[in-house]
Parts: structure tokens; C-alpha cells; sequence
């Protein structure tokens, strides 16, 4: 059995381009706070913090071109 109970993970344009397991919750909230912008994305980035009991939280970004389109 894994010894991590969280998860950060980002999803650009619907591929992941970054997981990180955590056995603090501490750090896995640091590092989802950490992301505050979108990144390197054409379309959209979401970032998702996975809990131990399965609760999930997430933000997302639209790249600043499809923000001026709507």
C-alpha cells in the first residue's frame, strides 16, 4: 500500500503535466496553492488536491486569449 494520502495534479488542455503524492496535508496544500495562474495551457488548466478520503478540491484557469474571446 502507498504510504501518501494526498494528490496534487494539474491538467492542461486535458493531459496531465504535473502529479505529486504527499503524506502531509500541510505540503499537498502548499503546493495546490501554489499554482495561481494558467500556465502554460492553450485552452484551459485545471489543478485538482486529492484528500486521503477520496474529497477532491480544484481551480481552474482559461488562458487569457479565450478570456477576451467570450
Amino acid at each position: 500500500m502507498d504510504s501518501y494520502t494526498f494528490m496534487v495534479q494539474v491538467v492542461e488542455d486535458g493531459e496531465v503535466s504535473f502529479s505529486q503524492k504527499y503524506d502531509s496535508a500541510v505540503e499537498a496544500v502548499r503546493a495546490y496553492d501554489r499554482f495561481v495562474d494558467y500556465g502554460t495551457c492553450k485552452y484551459w488548466r485545471e489543478i485538482v488536491l486529492v484528500e486521503a478520503d477520496g474529497r477532491a478540491h480544484s481551480k481552474s484557469f482559461d488562458a487569457p486569449r479565450l478570456v477576451t474571446i467570450r
